[in-house]
């Protein structure tokens, strides 16, 4: 067989031995290969919420945290409450209110609602998703 071998980039040095027999975990960057709003179902994580359109293979921002602007569903949110992924998939104005039951993934904490019963109306939440 072949022996891999791991090149770990620190000036400082490795601080503490790691044993021969140990067992190391190497995890992909959240951040590489985003999928911008998928026609389907989300199957990753959600990383951030981009400010302007960006189409792939394109570098782009995506804010993860603080007052953020988000299109909304049809849902009326409530200032306080939680918003996040609904159901609909694929759509600008996929963020609305979550399901009680613990289901949704949550985005954040609605900060400025967005006007009542109305698609694709803008809202500001205080995103927490880092």
């Amino acid at each position: 067989g072949t022996t891999p071998k791991l090149g770990i980039a620190d000036r400082g040095g490795i601080r503490t031995a790691i044993p021969v027999t140990a067992e190391l975990t190497v995890i992909k960057n959240k951040f590489r290969d985003v999928i911008a709003v998928p026609a389907a179902a989300a199957t990753a994580v959600r990383v951030g919420v981009p400010l302007v359109d960006f189409t792939a293979d394109y570098y782009g921002w995506v804010q993860t945290r603080g007052y953020c602007p988000v299109l909304v569903d049809a849902n009326t949110l409530v200032v306080g409450n939680p918003a996040g992924e609904t159901t609909t998939a694929g759509v600008a104005g996929g963020v609305g209110v979550v399901a009680g039951d613990g289901t949704d993934p949550v985005w954040g904490i609605v900060v400025v609602k967005s006007t009542n019963g109305q698609t694709d109306q803008p809202a500001i939440i205080d995103l927490t998703l880092e």
